[in-house]
């Protein structure tokens, strides 16, 4: 990390995160993966200035729900393509809302 100064509430975010990434690879029984807090939080920091703190948490359930064997190293390295795909999800489950709604619409003249 450079010089910058830090900003304690991100950091808290930030936290917040790799405990919750944490938290999800020990709900999936991987219990041995420890992530060291005190040096990935800073790669988190990174991330939620990034991406914002709602969204990168948004990120670490969609990975895990796509993703068999989920590595704190491998969320932050392809983090741009986990949110790449997640927001062409949120646009494909609008356009598929849209279609249904014009779908019935038709259905019902």
């Amino acid at each position: 990390m450079s010089k910058r100064e830090i900003d304690k509430g991100v950091m808290n975010q930030a936290v917040g995160v790799v405990e919750k990434f944490q938290g999800r690879l020990e709900n999936r029984f991987i219990e041995d993966y420890q992530i060291n807090l005190a040096i990935e939080k800073y790669k988190a920091y990174d991330l939620v200035i990034s991406f914002g703190s709602s969204f990168v948490h948004e990120m670490v359930n969609y990975y895990f729900e796509v993703q068999e064997t989920p590595t704190w190293n491998n969320f932050v390295k392809n983090s741009s393509k986990i949110r790449r795909a997640l927001l062409e999800r949120e646009r494909d489950t609008e356009t598929r809302k849209l279609l249904a709604k014009q779908a019935r619409e038709w259905l019902s003249r």
